[in-house]
């Protein structure tokens, strides 16, 4: 993930609900900010994933595991109309 480039993040939470544009889970337009990675006092790193909601203005904190779900949103808004 590249900070400052938008992306989508969905997912279904039903695996045989595979009608199209049928997520129900997610973000639609997140602009990914960094990643902050906290080192626990046992030795362990958690890597969390810090996005902006462009949509509803809010902050976003996901853990590696759901980023898996993120694509990079490519083009310009009228190439995709």
């Amino acid at each position: 993930m590249t900070a400052g480039l938008l992306y989508k993040c969905r997912w279904r939470t039903n695996q045989w609900n595979y009608e199209r544009n049928s997520w129900d889970r997610g973000w639609d337009m997140l602009l990914f900010i960094g990643v902050e990675t906290i080192h626990r006092e046992d030795g362990v790193d958690i890597h969390n994933y810090r996005f902006h909601d462009i949509i509803k203005n809010e902050t976003v904190l996901m853990d590696k595991g759901l980023t898996r779900h993120c694509e990079e949103i490519k083009g310009d808004s009228h190439e995709r109309d």
